[in-house]
Protein backbone atom coordinates (compact mmCIF):
# COMPACT_ATOMS: atom_id res chain seq x y z
CA UNK A 1 0.00 0.00 0.00
CA UNK A 2 2.76 2.56 0.78
CA UNK A 3 3.95 2.04 -2.36
CA UNK A 4 0.62 2.15 -4.68
CA UNK A 5 -0.86 5.04 -2.24
CA UNK A 6 -0.02 8.10 -0.80
CA UNK A 7 -0.51 7.07 2.91
CA UNK A 8 2.01 8.93 5.12
CA UNK A 9 -0.12 8.35 8.40
CA UNK A 10 0.45 4.43 7.33
CA UNK A 11 4.04 5.11 5.89
CA UNK A 12 5.36 6.26 9.87
CA UNK A 13 3.60 3.43 11.22
CA UNK A 14 4.59 0.45 9.07
CA UNK A 15 8.50 2.02 9.32
CA UNK A 16 8.01 1.35 13.41
CA UNK A 17 6.55 -2.34 12.73
CA UNK A 18 8.37 -5.48 14.02
CA UNK A 19 8.15 -7.46 11.02
CA UNK A 20 8.83 -10.78 11.86
CA UNK A 21 5.05 -12.38 11.23
CA UNK A 22 5.45 -10.88 7.94
CA UNK A 23 9.00 -12.68 7.21
CA UNK A 24 6.90 -15.98 8.46
CA UNK A 25 4.26 -15.58 6.02
CA UNK A 26 6.50 -14.83 3.35
CA UNK A 27 8.12 -17.83 4.22
CA UNK A 28 5.00 -19.71 4.26
CA UNK A 29 4.33 -18.61 0.49
CA UNK A 30 7.41 -19.28 -0.92
CA UNK A 31 6.96 -22.82 0.68
CA UNK A 32 3.17 -22.95 -0.90
CA UNK A 33 4.78 -21.64 -4.39
CA UNK A 34 7.75 -24.33 -4.41
CA UNK A 35 5.83 -27.15 -2.90
CA UNK A 36 3.91 -27.03 -6.93
CA UNK A 37 7.44 -27.49 -8.64
CA UNK A 38 8.78 -29.83 -6.29
CA UNK A 39 8.39 -33.19 -8.83
CA UNK A 40 10.05 -30.73 -11.47
CA UNK A 41 14.06 -31.78 -12.66
CA UNK A 42 14.35 -28.56 -13.43
CA UNK A 43 13.65 -26.79 -10.15
CA UNK A 44 14.35 -29.60 -7.49
CA UNK A 45 17.82 -28.43 -6.64
CA UNK A 46 17.59 -24.33 -7.19
CA UNK A 47 17.61 -21.50 -4.53
CA UNK A 48 15.22 -18.83 -4.23
CA UNK A 49 17.01 -15.55 -5.62
CA UNK A 50 15.03 -12.57 -4.21
CA UNK A 51 15.05 -8.78 -5.33
CA UNK A 52 13.51 -6.17 -3.39
CA UNK A 53 14.82 -2.77 -1.69
CA UNK A 54 12.10 -3.56 0.79
CA UNK A 55 14.30 -6.37 2.76
CA UNK A 56 15.91 -3.61 4.24
CA UNK A 57 12.68 -3.30 6.07
CA UNK A 58 12.54 -6.98 7.20
CA UNK A 59 16.65 -7.30 8.42
CA UNK A 60 16.02 -7.17 12.01
CA UNK A 61 13.91 -10.10 11.50
CA UNK A 62 15.13 -12.06 8.13
CA UNK A 63 17.94 -14.36 9.61
CA UNK A 64 15.38 -15.46 12.21
CA UNK A 65 13.42 -17.39 9.84
CA UNK A 66 15.95 -17.92 7.01
CA UNK A 67 19.30 -18.78 9.36
CA UNK A 68 21.11 -20.32 6.08
CA UNK A 69 20.18 -16.72 4.07
CA UNK A 70 22.90 -15.08 1.86
CA UNK A 71 22.36 -11.77 1.50
CA UNK A 72 23.96 -9.51 -0.68
CA UNK A 73 23.60 -5.34 -0.16
CA UNK A 74 23.70 -3.34 -3.36
CA UNK A 75 25.60 -0.01 -2.39
CA UNK A 76 24.64 2.72 -4.21
CA UNK A 77 25.16 6.95 -4.53
CA UNK A 78 22.29 7.80 -2.42
CA UNK A 79 21.09 10.54 -4.43
CA UNK A 80 20.56 8.74 -7.23
CA UNK A 81 18.92 5.62 -5.70
CA UNK A 82 16.59 8.40 -3.34
CA UNK A 83 15.87 9.49 -6.68
CA UNK A 84 14.76 6.55 -8.21
CA UNK A 85 12.98 5.06 -5.22
CA UNK A 86 11.04 8.26 -5.23
CA UNK A 87 10.41 7.64 -9.13
CA UNK A 88 9.03 4.38 -8.74
CA UNK A 89 6.48 5.08 -5.82
CA UNK A 90 4.88 8.45 -7.83
CA UNK A 91 4.95 6.07 -10.83
CA UNK A 92 2.34 3.55 -9.30
CA UNK A 93 0.85 6.56 -7.73
CA UNK A 94 0.18 8.09 -10.76
CA UNK A 95 -1.77 5.18 -12.14
CA UNK A 96 -4.51 5.67 -9.57
CA UNK A 97 -4.44 9.39 -8.36
CA UNK A 98 -4.78 12.13 -10.98
CA UNK A 99 -4.12 14.52 -8.26
CA UNK A 100 -0.43 13.96 -7.46
CA UNK A 101 1.61 16.45 -5.44
CA UNK A 102 5.33 15.13 -6.33
CA UNK A 103 6.89 16.97 -3.60
CA UNK A 104 4.65 15.96 -0.98
CA UNK A 105 4.69 12.04 -1.93
CA UNK A 106 8.51 12.22 -3.07
CA UNK A 107 9.17 13.66 0.86
CA UNK A 108 7.18 10.87 2.67
CA UNK A 109 8.89 8.18 0.33
CA UNK A 110 11.94 9.89 1.69
CA UNK A 111 11.62 9.99 5.30
CA UNK A 112 10.22 6.70 5.11
CA UNK A 113 13.45 4.94 3.73
CA UNK A 114 15.28 6.91 5.74
CA UNK A 115 13.45 5.04 8.97
CA UNK A 116 14.09 1.74 6.84
CA UNK A 117 17.81 2.64 6.20
CA UNK A 118 18.69 3.85 9.78
CA UNK A 119 17.09 -0.17 11.45
CA UNK A 120 18.89 -2.17 8.09
CA UNK A 121 22.26 -0.38 9.48
CA UNK A 122 21.45 -1.22 12.58
CA UNK A 123 20.22 -5.31 12.05
CA UNK A 124 23.28 -5.74 9.84
CA UNK A 125 25.88 -5.90 12.60
CA UNK A 126 24.14 -9.29 13.69
CA UNK A 127 24.82 -10.47 10.34
CA UNK A 128 27.62 -13.39 10.34
CA UNK A 129 30.28 -11.72 7.76
CA UNK A 130 30.06 -14.92 5.90
CA UNK A 131 26.06 -14.48 5.48
CA UNK A 132 26.90 -10.85 4.04
CA UNK A 133 28.84 -9.28 0.43
CA UNK A 134 28.85 -6.16 -0.23
CA UNK A 135 28.89 -4.51 -3.76
CA UNK A 136 29.10 -1.17 -4.76
CA UNK A 137 26.64 -0.23 -7.92
CA UNK A 138 29.27 1.05 -10.06
CA UNK A 139 31.55 -1.65 -9.50
CA UNK A 140 28.78 -4.03 -10.62
CA UNK A 141 27.63 -1.74 -13.78
CA UNK A 142 30.81 -2.00 -14.68
CA UNK A 143 31.43 -5.56 -14.75
CA UNK A 144 28.38 -7.84 -13.46
CA UNK A 145 30.26 -10.62 -15.03
CA UNK A 146 33.00 -10.61 -12.53
CA UNK A 147 30.64 -9.09 -9.57
CA UNK A 148 28.76 -12.52 -10.26
CA UNK A 149 31.97 -14.31 -9.61
CA UNK A 150 33.02 -13.00 -7.05
CA UNK A 151 29.46 -13.28 -5.08
CA UNK A 152 29.50 -17.00 -5.91
CA UNK A 153 33.30 -17.11 -4.40
CA UNK A 154 32.13 -15.39 -1.37
CA UNK A 155 29.11 -17.58 -0.71
CA UNK A 156 31.12 -21.03 -1.57
CA UNK A 157 28.79 -21.56 -4.78
CA UNK A 158 30.05 -23.48 -7.84
CA UNK A 159 30.61 -21.33 -10.74
CA UNK A 160 30.43 -22.69 -14.23
CA UNK A 161 31.00 -22.22 -17.83
CA UNK A 162 27.30 -22.99 -17.89
CA UNK A 163 26.30 -20.37 -15.36
CA UNK A 164 28.45 -18.08 -16.93
CA UNK A 165 27.32 -17.62 -20.09
CA UNK A 166 23.88 -18.03 -18.83
CA UNK A 167 24.87 -14.72 -17.27
CA UNK A 168 27.22 -13.16 -19.74
CA UNK A 169 24.06 -13.51 -22.26
CA UNK A 170 21.23 -12.09 -20.24
CA UNK A 171 23.83 -9.12 -19.69
CA UNK A 172 24.24 -8.54 -23.12
CA UNK A 173 20.39 -8.72 -24.09
CA UNK A 174 19.85 -5.80 -22.00
CA UNK A 175 22.68 -3.48 -22.91
CA UNK A 176 20.68 -1.39 -25.41
CA UNK A 177 17.49 -1.17 -23.24
CA UNK A 178 16.21 2.18 -22.70
CA UNK A 179 17.44 3.77 -19.69
CA UNK A 180 14.49 5.81 -17.72
CA UNK A 181 14.94 9.47 -16.88
CA UNK A 182 13.74 10.39 -13.51
CA UNK A 183 13.34 14.20 -11.53
CA UNK A 184 15.28 15.87 -9.48
CA UNK A 185 15.45 15.74 -5.71
CA UNK A 186 14.31 18.72 -5.57
CA UNK A 187 10.61 18.09 -7.73
CA UNK A 188 10.74 15.26 -5.13
CA UNK A 189 10.76 17.30 -1.88
CA UNK A 190 14.22 17.10 -1.03
CA UNK A 191 17.63 18.23 -1.52
CA UNK A 192 21.02 16.80 -1.56
CA UNK A 193 22.33 18.50 1.59
CA UNK A 194 19.35 16.59 3.06
CA UNK A 195 20.88 13.34 1.92
CA UNK A 196 24.21 14.14 2.86
CA UNK A 197 23.16 15.21 6.54
CA UNK A 198 21.71 11.64 6.42
CA UNK A 199 23.75 9.54 4.44
CA UNK A 200 27.32 10.98 5.42
CA UNK A 201 28.95 8.00 7.37
CA UNK A 202 27.57 5.28 5.12
CA UNK A 203 29.10 7.29 2.12
CA UNK A 204 32.24 7.35 3.73
CA UNK A 205 32.01 3.61 4.48
CA UNK A 206 30.55 2.07 1.44
CA UNK A 207 31.02 4.07 -1.55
Amino acid sequence: YNTISHLPSYAKWLANQDMKTTVIWHKKFLQHMQYGVRNLPKYSKTTWLLKTPFYLHTLDSLLDIYPDARIVWMHREPKTHMTSLCSMTTFFNGMISDDLDWSVVGRTNFDFWVDVFKRAMKARKKIPVKQIFDVKYDDFASDPVDMARRIYSHFGIAWTPQGEKAISDYVESTRTREKHKHRTNIDYGFTDKDIENVFGEYRQKFL
